[in-house]
């Protein structure tokens, strides 16, 4: 009986999101159970009353694609989740400015 390869040993390692993405295009993740780790699911506050339009270059919204994959998210999800992470990120950092401002003063 031939031994299973390690996750390593399958795997390539991939020069790009856009390789990656061309290998999973064609190939079944249930091929590689190793590769995948549970994550918390994201709970979105439904419904999403809103549609903004935003113009995208074709490699960004590939980036977001690759990413969403990897996630199990649809592409417009994955962007959702994006910009909501970023925007809490931005938010936190006002919060430590105002500290420092406060605590300086």
């Amino acid at each position: 009986m031939p031994r299973r390869q390690s996750m390593k040993e399958q795997l390539p390692q991939f020069a790009s999101e856009e390789e990656e993405a061309r290998f999973w295009d064609t190939h079944s993740t249930t091929d590689y159970p190793e590769y995948w780790v549970a994550e918390e699911k994201l709970e979105v506050e439904r419904p999403l009353r809103h549609v903004l339009g935003v113009r995208l270059d074709a490699q960004v919204i590939d980036q977001i694609a690759a990413l969403g994959r990897r996630k199990g998210l649809g592409v417009s999800t994955m962007a959702r989740v994006l910009i909501l992470e970023r925007l809490a990120e931005l938010e936190q950092q006002t919060l430590e400015e105002a500290h420092r401002k406060q605590q300086s003063a």
